[in-house]
């Protein structure tokens, strides 16, 4: 071994590679989602304790200058749900299970989309919290 490669073994990691693998702990956030909400301004699990998903969604659209793909929504009100929740139900940690799902609108009978798999965001996060 050289004292070259010796001293690259011994370095820490940066902060930016730190925030990364913290981030990367939350089920359904890989490298590059991580480096989405690395971008917002994230650098650790906590930092998204109690953030609005839907925002986050709108800074990441604003922030890219495109229409990010509504998946990625999901991923934010499953990412969100980890870090506000002590205990959180294994069942509700797949990105999935925090689609947009339609319902019916009782005075016209057409569909509309809510923004959560059964009930508001908060709703779920206060009901699994207490």
């Amino acid at each position: 071994m050289t004292a070259k490669s010796a001293s690259v073994m011994t370095m820490p990691p940066s902060p930016k590679h730190a925030a990364l693998q913290d981030l990367m702990q939350i089920p359904g956030v890989g490298r590059q989602v991580a480096q989405d909400l690395y971008e917002l301004g994230y650098r650790s699990v906590e930092d998204l304790r109690g953030e609005d998903p839907e925002c986050m969604y709108e800074a990441l659209c604003a922030y890219q200058r495109v229409m990010v793909d509504r998946c990625m929504l999901y991923v934010f009100r499953c990412a969100v749900y980890y870090a506000s929740t002590d205990a959180p139900d294994p069942d509700l940690l797949k990105w999935w299970r925090w689609k947009d799902v339609p319902q019916e609108t009782a005075s016209q009978g057409r569909r509309r989309m809510l923004p959560s798999h059964e009930f508001s965001f908060s709703e779920r996060v206060m009901e699994t919290t207490h």
